[in-house]
């Protein structure tokens, strides 16, 4: 996904560097945006892991025959439940509006974008 999706659900992210000062017309509080010295701004968010839950069937006995094949005691198993992460939890970096650039003008476009789009 581009990251134009995620600036609503980004817009209270936090930096590590030195925030950027809003101006008093922000509708949303954007958080602690990283501003570089060539204008341009970037905020972070978490992508969570994703855990996965296995369960299966281990032999615990194995079946008893006897000489003929039949079977004189069935196998018997057991249930295991362990997870397993598929993928590991990750820290996002993605250029985002500045503060100064985010005006009620602003909003509203992104806002019928994201509407236009199903969001």
């Amino acid at each position: 996904m581009k990251p134009f999706f995620y600036l609503p659900l980004l817009a209270m992210a936090a930096c590590a560097n030195a925030p950027a000062s809003q101006p008093g017309n922000v509708l949303i509080d954007m958080g602690q945006i990283e501003t570089h010295n060539d204008g341009r701004c970037f905020a972070k968010d978490i992508s969570p892991a994703v855990i996965e839950t296995v369960t299966l069937q281990e032999i615990e006995t194995e079946a008893v025959r006897d000489e003929t094949g039949a079977i004189i005691r069935p196998a018997l198993f057991r249930t295991v439940t362990r997870q397993q992460i598929l993928r590991e939890r990750a820290d996002i970096r993605f250029e985002t509006v500045c503060p100064q650039n985010y005006t009620a003008e602003r909003v509203s476009t992104l806002q019928r974008a994201l509407k236009a789009r199903g969001f």
